[in-house]
């Protein structure tokens, strides 16, 4: 995946303006128009992509084990800016491309992709002697 990023993965709206990737562009086209859509009802995503207040985590398989590295890598990237950012409301948008069957299949991938999160940040708590 040809990018200009620094790390391929996560994404400021700014990067995916001057990214050489098509994939990556009709994504974040994509879930622009679907929220711009009248009917999306989350208001909090419609002002964070109006003001570009967002950050957007493109993965290939949810729970996998490396999108799991790849997103808790991203994760903490945004905490920092989040931290540093003057924005109430600064989002982080993860999406997975994979293939996801039905509600119920996406409900266990979530899960199951939390607790690998989870069972990571506490490896590396116990690592680090707790702290």
């Amino acid at each position: 995946m040809k990018t200009n990023n620094s790390h391929p993965t996560y994404w400021k709206p700014e990067e995916i303006g001057n990214c050489e990737n098509d994939r990556i562009k009709d994504i974040h086209m994509d879930l622009n128009e679907k929220i711009a859509d009248p009917k999306y009802p989350c208001v909090g995503a419609k002002a964070s992509i109006n003001t570009d207040q967002y950050r957007l985590g493109i993965y290939e398989g949810m729970a996998s084990e490396k999108t799991t590295q790849q997103l808790s890598i991203d994760l903490k990237i945004y905490m920092r800016e989040t931290i540093d950012a003057d924005s109430d409301y600064l989002t982080f948008i993860a999406y997975f491309t994979d293939e996801i069957r039905s509600e119920l299949d996406f409900e266990h991938r979530l899960w199951d992709q939390l607790q690998k999160l989870q069972h990571r940040r506490s490896q590396r708590q116990l690592g680090s002697g707790g702290k």
